[in-house]
């Protein structure tokens, strides 16, 4: 008996016949022999060999049968192929038509200031959309969305950069809602890495963004060289480059419009790529007369190379120095607001336009508010809440903006009225569903996959933007390199930064007098120097004399023994009474004069150390 089961179960299935064959095909079959007929009357036409066998078939037969045969069922394929792959073939025309376009402009237009930029790369996209197009509909009845009936029609299918764009057709009683609240089985029936669903561009439809596997690398440069970047850059608005959508078209946006930014993301997520474009797009395509920049950088990593950009007023690294210069913004705020007042000008842009007179914009970017707010002291903390709260309310229209980014959004870290001030969130890969809804303030839906998949919170659009974030090369040391090229841009062009009194100190307070701006608003020089007589000898030293004098009297107030090391630089510069930029030129010189050392870590702060002894400061005294 299992013998017998055995060779039954062995056994093939038996072929259908042809009463079970559905009319497809039996067309198909049919096709098949006549292809068969044609190449056999090629044959016969082609050996004369052949000819002789069947001499009784007539010749204009065989030449009328030979391109008939083969005629019909070739038209016949070529018409199945166009009607089931219309899809992927307009997706590869659509595709090609984007490419070429492009190729030809850069081929013809001189690269200026984008030459300082890595070209992108000539890669294809990954098109695995067709293979999950097919798979949507069967997965909408896996997981009993649709019925057998029911048909789901793909409107169409675009392959981006990072994911697939399938719009459908929604069938009646199939809601968008029931698909968002499904997604999770959705993803897990198609086999995709990640899924979102959002409203289609029609009535009646939704636009599934499934992730591709293998992510393609976006460049900055190809953002940059996009007709919308251009048409964004002839205004006189901050771009902002968030990335591209995932059919790879770029979203642009201008900073006025999102006031400040928050941007979030776990290590190795993509944010401080974003970052770093978005500080090369800045000083690339703005003047340090139209732009100046604060940087905060508690890491002492990601912002410290820009240092030397003519853009940069400072770069900080503690919470003491970060909470100055953010007080220091505010004293910028407050003197523009009063230079607006006075000429009824509602903003930055208004003000320009009715005086004729330049203001530049001004960034404030802090790479790790979580970290500057860790390791502030309990009073610290409470000044960076305010400042951060004070110029987030009221800094935007002043042409004052800030960008803030974080590893760790949680309630915890980042206190909620900073975050709510934050109109504009930027979010990448996060560590926990409750991070995103952190950041957000509701659930998102979605899983983001790292290496720059990021998820959209902006002014202006209605719902979350998916986005894939771009960088400036493929590594790191693109990264360094584009900064020196474009520092030697700049250094080339020999511009003069523009002026921001508040930043600048005592230096420059003829540039904006009490007539113009109001006495409470003028700089207010150090009381220690200005209002003492005693003091006055002292007032009229030269810059470097001054800071000699205040390093001997560092020296002379130490234990004869002990180590001393010079103050924060804003500390310096504000008891000696002179700006940071000229500061810098001194620290230098000092150096060459070995009275002081080169930046030095000491705990999680960089300090100079000073080198002249107690007997050589009492000389000097």
């Amino acid at each position: 008996m299992s013998r017998n089961n055995k060779s039954q179960s062995n056994a093939e299935p038996p072929s259908k016949g042809a009463e079970e064959l559905t009319f497809k095909e039996l067309v198909q079959n049919a096709m098949i022999l006549s292809l068969l007929a044609g190449f056999f009357c090629l044959a016969w036409l082609w050996d004369s060999g052949i000819q002789h066998f069947f001499d009784f078939l007539p010749r204009p037969w065989v030449i009328t049968g030979a391109v008939w045969l083969i005629l019909v069922p070739t038209a016949y394929c070529a018409v199945l192929i166009l009607f089931y792959k219309r899809l992927e073939i307009w997706s590869w025309v659509h595709a090609r038509a984007q490419r070429m376009p492009a190729q030809n402009d850069t081929k013809k237009r001189p690269e200026g200031v984008l030459g300082l930029l890595p070209a992108p790369s000539k890669a294809e996209y990954e098109r695995s959309g067709q293979g999950y197009a097919k798979q949507v509909p069967p997965a909408l009845e896996h997981v009993g969305l649709t019925q057998g009936g029911q048909r789901v029609k793909i409107v169409s299918v675009t392959d981006g950069p990072a994911a697939a764009q399938v719009v459908i057709s929604l069938p009646p009683g199939l809601r968008l809602s029931r698909l968002q609240s499904a997604v999770k089985d959705i993803q897990v029936a198609i086999g995709a890495p990640a899924l979102q669903v959002q409203s289609g561009p029609k009535a009646y439809t939704a636009s599934l963004i499934i992730t591709h596997d293998v992510k393609h690398l976006v460049v900055l440069r190809e953002i940059l060289e996009s007709p919308e970047f251009k048409a964004l850059n002839e205004k006189p608005d901050l771009p902002v480059p968030i990335g591209v959508d995932p059919v790879g078209k770029p979203i642009l946006i201008g900073l006025t419009t999102l006031a400040h930014i928050l941007v979030a993301g776990a290590t190795n997520s993509g944010k401080s790529w974003w970052l770093n474009q978005l500080l090369v797009t800045w000083t690339l395509f703005r003047s340090p007369e139209q732009l100046r920049l604060v940087l905060i950088d508690p890491k002492m990593v990601e912002l410290s190379r820009y240092a030397k950009l003519p853009h940069v007023i400072d770069v900080v690294y503690d919470p003491a120095p970060a909470l100055m210069v953010l007080d220091r913004a505010i004293q910028e705020m407050e003197r523009r607001y009063k230079l607006f007042f006075r000429v009824e000008a509602e903003n930055l842009a208004e003000y320009q336009k009715v005086t004729g007179k330049h203001l530049p914009h001004i960034g404030i970017v802090i790479d790790e508010i979580a970290d500057l707010f860790s390791a502030a002291n309990k009073d610290e903390a409470n000044g960076l809440e305010n400042a951060f709260m004070r110029l987030a309310q009221k800094a935007r229209a002043a042409g004052i903006h800030l960008v803030g980014a974080t590893q760790r959004p949680s309630a915890d870290v980042i206190p909620s009225r900073i975050r709510t001030n934050f109109p504009s969130r930027i979010c990448f890969s996060l560590t926990s569903p409750v991070d995103y809804k952190t950041v957000f303030g509701f659930e998102v839906g979605t899983t983001l996959t790292g290496k720059g998949d990021g998820l959209a919170k902006l002014e202006g659009y209605f719902d979350l933007v998916r986005f894939q974030g771009v960088g400036i090369g493929a590594s790191g040391s693109d990264t360094r390199d584009t900064i020196k090229k474009i520092l030697a841009y700049w250094q080339k062009r020999n511009v003069t930064p523009a002026s921001v009194p508040s930043f600048d100190g005592p230096d420059d307070i003829d540039q904006f007098t009490s007539a113009e701006i109001g006495d409470e608003f003028c700089f207010d020089p150090d009381e220690s120097c200005w209002s003492n007589e005693n003091n006055k000898a002292e007032c009229d030293m030269s810059p470097r004399d001054k800071l000699r004098a205040y390093i001997c009297r560092l020296v002379l107030e130490a234990a004869e023994d002990e180590v001393v090391y010079l103050p924060d630089r804003h500390t310096v510069a504000r008891e000696v009474g002179i700006r940071n930029t000229v500061l810098d030129e001194l620290y230098l010189a000092l150096e060459a004069e070995e009275w002081i050392s080169t930046p030095e870590r000491v705990g999680k702060t960089q300090k100079r150390r000073i080198f002249i002894d107690f007997e050589r400061a009492q000389s000097y005294q």
